[in-house]
């Protein structure tokens, strides 16, 4: 578990698939934990899902980290679903056309 700055990623696998499991805010000062936690979680697996259900606010800085994930995520032949998306971080996704080449749930 990474924590500080109002985000915390808890990592737990789920069926055979790595789960980090966010909660807080992820805008600027916590963007490059997520980024961090995805790089090194690619070492072992290719499948990744971002349980976004207790995430509260998304920032550009976030939209970018999620960018870079998908990107490293796609690079690396595997996939990465974003999950439990509530109402004003899903409607940031979709302002934004994230929602168009993002995997959500």
């Amino acid at each position: 578990m990474y924590g500080g700055k109002q985000m915390n990623i808890i990592r737990r696998v789920e069926d055979g698939t790595l789960v980090l499991e966010l909660s807080g805010k992820l805008y600027t000062p916590t963007a490059s934990l997520l980024q961090k936690e995805i790089l090194t979680s690619l070492k072992e697996t290719k499948d990744i899902v971002l349980d976004f259900r207790n995430v509260e606010f998304l920032a550009s800085s976030g939209l970018m980290a999620l960018l870079s994930a998908q990107k490293a995520v796609s690079q690396a032949q595997g996939k990465m679903v974003i999950k439990n998306v509530n109402y004003s971080v899903m409607n940031v996704l979709t302002i934004t056309g994230f929602s168009s080449f993002l995997t959500i749930e």
